[in-house]
């Protein structure tokens, strides 16, 4: 089985991710470019900026994920999920309104409210960017998806118990 979890930043891919591979017994893999930013001691914003056509961390990154989809029994995080995993058991796109993400921020990160409204805009724009140019590809269109969720109208509990669903439909 794979499924893909998609959307943006504090949208809640992490969190409901880890909570459904564990009730289904998949593995998780979380697919970003965070760890080449924490690496390079960097955050995510000036990471995009620095690296928005530079395609080594991608290409490296777009490997990994064709690898473990390979593999199956999985759910991937990531933004390009349904574009490596076009033929996914489910494709979903989490996402919430802008300050239901920044509020998840201020709350994960401890960062005041101004900074993780400018930080969710910010971070929305360039990952649009960055995927338009490497891959013609808008990971928002929700054409790409089975199933979409706003994730501000349920606790990550629910959100899986709908995903779980969605899957014996």
């Amino acid at each position: 089985m794979i499924i893909g979890i998609s959307g943006p930043a504090g949208s809640g891919k992490d969190t409901i991710g880890a909570i459904l591979g564990k009730k289904l017994h998949l593995r998780v893999v979380k697919a970003s470019l965070k760890a080449h930013a924490k690496h390079a001691k960097m955050n995510m914003l000036d990471f995009d900026k620095k690296y928005l056509k530079h395609t080594a961390f991608d290409t490296e990154l777009d490997n990994y994920q064709k690898n473990e989809i390979k593999k199956g029994n999985l759910v991937l995080i990531s933004r390009l999920s349904a574009y490596w995993a076009k033929n996914a058991d489910l494709n979903i796109y989490l996402d919430a309104p802008i300050e239901a993400r920044a509020d998840r921020l201020v709350k994960r990160d401890n960062i005041p409210k101004a900074k993780a409204m400018k930080y969710v805009k910010t971070r929305d724009e360039l990952t649009k960017k960055r995927m338009k140019i490497l891959y013609n590809y808008d990971y928002t269109d929700p054409h790409h998806y089975d199933l979409k969720i706003n994730t501000a109208k349920y606790t990550p509990e629910q959100c899986v118990n709908i995903i779980l669903k969605e899957l014996k439909r």
